[in-house]
């Protein structure tokens, strides 16, 4: 009998997640781009800061709730 195939490992609910805010994280900084060409400083610089927020929200996610620590600590 040959052996079966491996199923592909289906990603947690936390790396599905943080793959989400991730997308959200590239929207924020072409945005951050648009307002940068269209002189907008202030709302450059707010959709940067969400981008930092959503990357670090991300890290946080794919830490899992024994490594917040680290990623907080860091």
């Amino acid at each position: 009998m040959p052996p079966r195939p491996r199923r592909r490992r289906s990603a947690s609910r936390n790396e599905r997640m943080a793959q989400r805010v991730d997308e959200l994280v590239w929207r924020h900084e072409r945005q951050a781009e648009a307002c940068r060409r269209a002189g907008d400083v202030i709302g450059e610089r707010r959709a940067r800061e969400e981008a930092r927020d959503a990357r670090r929200s991300a890290q946080i996610l794919r830490a899992g709730p024994g490594g917040v620590a680290d990623v907080m600590a860091a």
